[in-house]
């Protein structure tokens, strides 16, 4: 009887497809929290650009180039926000442009974290710990969903909610991986030139 070695393979893809869903729809939802606080953060921001400087930068955000920069950094957090929420949410497409969207706010928060670390003796005492805080946090959730966001296949959107992952076997999929068929039992050729012992 010929040894194949296609069933291991169905093993290891239907177990690394389990693991992804399990994993990815808590991240998905905490990158997505973020590009919500990162919406509301821009647009407050743009509105008042002292109110998210002050806890940071202390009395310093009445300052007119503190709060020039505080109306860009908010230009910046809706612009990421609003295009991380897009990609998050679109039914169909690459699961990659999501990435890539949550990965550019990651970049950002955890820039954010080290220009605060840079100048942790002037800021405020508080407000140094807060805005470590939260961006750390922001840029950890935003680095595993978009590492998780890039080990879906490309182009796995789509209109169906179950994933083939072995005969007979249907699994609850992350809708970044909706519409993949993992089903290789009919697909592969038979292993040929191979004797059991």
């Amino acid at each position: 009887m010929p040894v194949c070695a296609w069933p291991g393979l169905r093993r290891r893809t239907g177990e690394k497809a389990r693991r992804a869903a399990a994993v990815a729809p808590p991240l998905r939802r905490g990158a997505l929290a973020v590009a919500a606080g990162r919406v509301a953060l821009g647009l407050t921001a743009l509105a008042w650009p002292t109110v998210p400087a002050r806890p940071w930068v202390g009395a310093a955000a009445n300052d007119l180039a503190v709060r020039v920069f505080g109306r860009a950094l908010g230009a910046r957090d809706l612009a990421l926000g609003l295009g991380a929420l897009a990609a998050l949410q679109r039914p169909a497409g690459d699961p990659r442009s999501a990435s890539a969207w949550v990965a550019a706010g990651a970049l950002s928060d955890a820039l954010d974290v080290a220009a605060t670390a840079r100048s942790w003796r002037e800021l405020p005492g508080k407000g140094r710990w807060l805005v470590a805080g939260t961006a750390g946090g922001a840029a950890l959730i935003g680095v595993a969903e978009a590492l998780a966001a890039r080990r879906t296949p490309r182009g796995a959107a789509g209109q169906i909610n179950k994933t083939q992952l072995g005969p007979g076997q249907l699994h609850e999929q992350h809708p970044l991986l909706n519409n993949v068929s993992v089903d290789t039992q009919d697909r592969h050729p038979p292993c040929r030139g191979r004797a059991s012992r």
